[in-house]
């Protein structure tokens, strides 16, 4: 039986002339955590190797990850939620920080005014990027650029809106009532604190087992789609946190957190 076989279809990224391994690597990265590390760090992996060619990608031993998210986060004085978020990607050379605060609810809704800086090292005209967003009335988002405010889009039907990053809470706090009553809820969620994708929907996909040194690695699967958005895919362990989660384009698998 091939490794991929070992892999559930939602992240099963191994194609005929795909080198390095997908499935290996995606395991690889499961089997060596360190739970003694802060906060939350993925693994992003390309779902498809085609586009993101390096000189040694024959090699043996190739590692296949083209960046780390790391998710931070802390609780204010407020009892709301700050978070801390750097996405690095090695292959584009961008390294990007979001900074937004939400409310301890199931949907971690965004408050107050949040921050986004893009920083470019591949060398091109682009080198740095900043922005401030807010929401009006919970409905209307703008982003202030270079001191112009552009409205960019709104969440009418979905007073209950929040970051993509934030997810990787709010799938977890959902799970039980989601697995348990098997209803789909739905959401506004802002993309990267830019983009306006309402009404977007979570629900349950699955229960599934997958073999790891020979034990077993049980999961929950949730899928999240949305007007404008294609469908992602995570998987819950048993604590429950997301260790995959996988979107159109990258895998990102849980290196490590709080134990």
């Amino acid at each position: 039986m091939a490794l991929s076989d070992h892999m559930h279809w939602s992240f099963q990224y191994d194609g005929r002339s795909q080198r390095p391994h997908f499935c290996r690597q995606l395991m690889d990265v499961l089997r060596q955590q360190d739970r003694s590390q802060d906060g939350d760090r993925y693994a992003i992996l390309p779902n498809y190797w085609k586009g993101y060619k390096r000189a040694d990608e024959m090699a043996e031993g190739v590692d296949l990850a083209i960046g780390e998210a790391a998710i931070d986060k802390r609780r204010e004085a407020s009892g709301n939620w700050r978070y801390d978020v750097r996405v690095l990607n090695t292959t584009s050379g961008e390294n990007l920080h979001f900074d937004f605060c939400c409310a301890d609810d199931d949907f971690r809704t965004l408050l107050d005014t949040w921050r986004v800086r893009a920083i470019n090292g591949a060398g091109d005209g682009y080198r740095t990027f900043t922005c401030e967003g807010r929401i009006a009335d919970r409905q209307q988002v703008a982003l202030v650029v270079n001191g112009v405010t552009l409205p960019v889009g709104r969440f009418d039907q979905s007073p209950d809106a929040t970051c993509n990053w934030a997810l990787f809470d709010v799938i977890p706090r959902l799970a039980p009532r989601l697995k348990a009553s098997g209803e789909r809820v739905s959401l506004g969620i802002l993309e990267d604190l830019e983009k306006v994708r309402a009404p977007a929907c979570i629900g349950f996909l699955e229960d599934w087992v997958m073999p790891l040194d020979g034990g077993a690695l049980e999961l929950s699967g949730f899928f999240v789609y949305g007007a404008g958005m294609p469908p992602s895919y995570w998987w819950l362990d048993q604590r429950p946190r997301v260790v995959i989660a996988s979107t159109t384009f990258q895998t990102f698998v849980l290196e490590g957190g709080a134990a």
